[in-house]
């Protein structure tokens, strides 16, 4: 710690300074020594972030580009809708734009189907429990058939993918 402070004093030009005060060096280093303290804990802090971000990272939907991403958040509403009991009656798909979101990017597919109301609740609780970042972004509920207790639904749900997979802007690297 004193070599710290010695080469920190003589890079100023403070160690043969007749001006220099020694409650200001002693100030100094008692700064430099907190410092010096508080760095165990900022490594750990900078570790856990690290470690948290890592788990983060771990639930985006990875894919070689953005139209495999969407291909993959495809699979996974198509066996979420299987697996209902009964399986949803999907109608129409739609991919979506990818488009930035924060730090990352997002993919989103839109679904109309057909289902009661304990259906869509299990698939929305189904889709939230998926180990990637998917979510439901849009709901609209059109029509109803009161015979059979069923309503049309557009869904729209979005996945986080890396930013890498976003399609580049053109014109964007001009200086």
């Amino acid at each position: 710690m004193l070599a710290l402070w010695m080469i920190l004093t003589v890079s100023n030009g403070n160690a043969n300074s007749p001006s220099g005060s020694v409650s200001l060096e002693e100030k100094e280093l008692s700064h430099l020594r907190v410092m010096a303290a508080a760095l165990p804990a900022r490594q750990r802090q900078y570790k856990q972030a690290s470690a948290d971000l890592g788990l983060r990272e771990k639930m985006l939907i990875d894919a070689s580009d953005e139209k495999l991403a969407q291909e993959r958040l495809l699979d996974i509403v198509h066996k979420l809708a299987a697996a209902q009991a009964p399986p949803l009656d999907m109608r129409s798909t739609e991919l979506g734009q990818p488009k930035p979101y924060g730090e990352y990017g997002e993919v989103t597919l839109t679904v109309t189907v057909v289902c009661r109301i304990e259906q869509l609740v299990n698939f929305l609780s189904d889709l939230s429990a998926q180990p990637e970042a998917i979510a439901s972004e849009d709901l609209h509920i059109f029509g109803t058939n009161e015979e059979k207790k069923e309503m049309q639904i557009r869904l729209t749900i979005g996945g986080l993918i890396p930013k890498r997979l976003l399609p580049k802007k053109k014109g964007s690297d001009t200086l």
